[in-house]
């Protein structure tokens, strides 16, 4: 099973463009020499910024949704204003398992519609900067 597909994370928060009229600021996949080890991509709009990150040695998400202030990253360390997708997601299903969301034993594409149609469901007052958690 190949880990990194960026293409499918693309396709899968399209919305945020589409719907949410978000932007993308940054749109990269990085290396080690010829050796890729992360993908990552961010949306802002709405006063609020999309984080996410899929580390390829671990295939794992890392995504995040924060409150855009004029930094240049999201403070992963401020719990105010930034929420993981996992604690806002159990948020609202207590029961969600953390390996429904993270491509560890399934298809990266199949994790990041998950978390597409998560985000869509549960944080769409959010993501039109309406209100926060």
């Amino acid at each position: 099973m190949k880990v990194s597909n960026p293409a499918a994370i693309r396709e899968a928060f399209r919305f945020l463009v589409d719907e949410f009229n978000y932007s993308i600021s940054r749109d990269k996949e990085f290396f080690n020499g010829n050796r890729p080890y992360a993908f990552v991509i961010d949306y802002v709009g709405n006063r609020r910024r999309i984080h996410l990150n899929h580390d390829y040695k671990e295939n794992f998400f890392y995504f995040n949704i924060s409150i855009e202030f004029t930094t240049q990253y999201p403070n992963d360390n401020n719990l105010e204003s930034n929420i993981i997708f996992w604690k806002l997601f159990k948020h609202f299903e207590p029961s969600l398992e953390l390996k429904t969301i993270q491509p560890d034993g399934q298809a990266c594409e199949k994790a990041a519609l998950v978390n597409a149609q998560f985000l869509r469901k549960y944080a769409s007052g959010i993501l039109r900067g309406e209100e926060w958690i």
